[in-house]
């Protein structure tokens, strides 16, 4: 699952619903997964100041060389 949705947001923003649906899971849980991988530098939030923003996105972190 991880890997899956760290490709999904390779390169665009992608809100919950949008990663839920083509994942076929509901997005409540998955908000879980995402809060995690944000967590573990692996995402990052649009708005980070305001992780409840309604029209909060997440993105797959760069890596930093």
């Amino acid at each position: 699952m991880k890997q899956a949705i760290l490709y999904l947001c390779r390169d665009r923003w992608l809100v919950l619903t949008e990663i839920a649906n083509a994942l076929d899971r509901h997005p409540h849980p998955l908000h879980f997964t995402l809060k995690l991988l944000e967590a573990k530098g692996e995402l990052e939030f649009r708005f980070p100041e305001n992780e409840t923003h309604p029209k909060q996105a997440y993105r797959t972190r760069k890596k930093m060389r």
